[in-house]
């Protein structure tokens, strides 16, 4: 597993318009992460459900980022992202996927 898809519709909106996800979507982002790691890509698909916010961009993807970032940056994902063997393993692990090439 390389990237999840996000629809944009999946992300709810908090008292103040930003996106947020209910708490079963937040476990299963969370979950991920911690089992895939550094190499998970999450891309968040379809038209912006937030239109109102505008951040001075010209793409409305900047409060999905920031809550993305959000998820990852939780005491019990960073447990598992940021130790040491982590950190270690990870410029290795395109390498190691990559089939034996014919000498």
């Amino acid at each position: 597993l390389k990237a999840v898809n996000i629809p944009a519709k999946v992300f709810l909106t908090n008292k103040k318009g930003y996106p947020t996800m209910a708490k079963s979507h937040q476990v299963l982002l969370a979950e991920l992460l911690k089992r895939i790691g550094r190499t998970l890509r999450i891309i968040v698909e379809g038209p912006p459900a937030h239109e109102g916010l505008s951040n001075g961009g010209s793409t409305k993807c900047l409060p999905y980022k920031q809550y993305i970032e959000y998820i990852r940056s939780k005491e019990v994902v960073q447990e598992i992202l940021d130790t040491e063997e982590a950190s270690l393993e990870t410029p290795y692990l395109d390498n190691l996927q990559r089939p034996l090439q014919p000498l």
